[in-house]
C-alpha cells in the first residue's frame, strides 16, 4: 500500500504571512480608477466580476502504473461557499507516462467544466510538472 509512503512525505514547517491584494490591477494595489472600472463592468455585465479570491475549486488527478494497461482520471469540483459538488472519474488506455495521465485528467476536467457552464475556478493538482507546464509554457 502507498499509505506508509504518503505518511512519510515531510510537510513544510515554513509559515507564510497572510496578504491582501486587489485582483483587478497588475500591481495588486487598489486605485479609485480601478475600483470605478470594476463597478462599471459589474453594473453592465450579465455575469459581474466577483470581489475577493475565487472560492470555486477543481481538483484533478491522474493515476498511472507501468504494470497496468489502464490509467485512471479523476476530478472534483466544489465551491467553498455553496454545498453543491461535482465529480468525475474514468479510465482509459495507459499512455506513455504518469505526466500524460495527469495532463489527460486536466484536459478532461476542463472539457467537463465547459459542458456544465462552469468557466471560472482555481485548478489544483498534485503534479508539479503540470503546474510548471501551464505556468510557463515557453520552457
Amino acid at each position: 500500500m502507498d499509505v506508509p509512503l504518503i505518511m512519510g512525505i515531510p510537510t513544510s514547517h515554513a509559515t507564510r504571512p497572510y496578504s491582501v491584494g486587489w485582483f483587478f490591477t497588475k500591481s495588486g494595489r487598489y486605485t479609485v480608477k480601478s475600483g470605478y472600472m470594476v463597478a462599471q463592468q459589474a453594473s453592465e455585465d450579465a455575469n459581474p466580476v466577483f470581489f475577493g479570491p475565487d472560492t470555486r475549486r477543481l481538483q484533478v488527478d491522474g493515476a498511472w502504473k507501468e504494470s497496468e494497461n489502464r490509467a485512471g482520471l479523476g476530478w472534483y469540483y466544489f465551491n467553498t461557499n455553496t454545498p453543491g459538488k461535482l465529480m468525475g472519474g474514468c479510465n482509459l488506455r495507459r499512455g506513455i507516462s504518469p505526466l500524460q495521465a495527469e495532463l489527460e485528467a486536466l484536459i478532461w476536467a476542463m472539457q467537463c467544466m465547459l459542458r456544465t457552464g462552469k468557466l471560472r475556478m482555481v485548478f489544483q493538482t498534485d503534479c508539479s510538472d503540470v503546474v510548471k507546464m501551464v505556468s510557463k509554457p515557453e520552457e
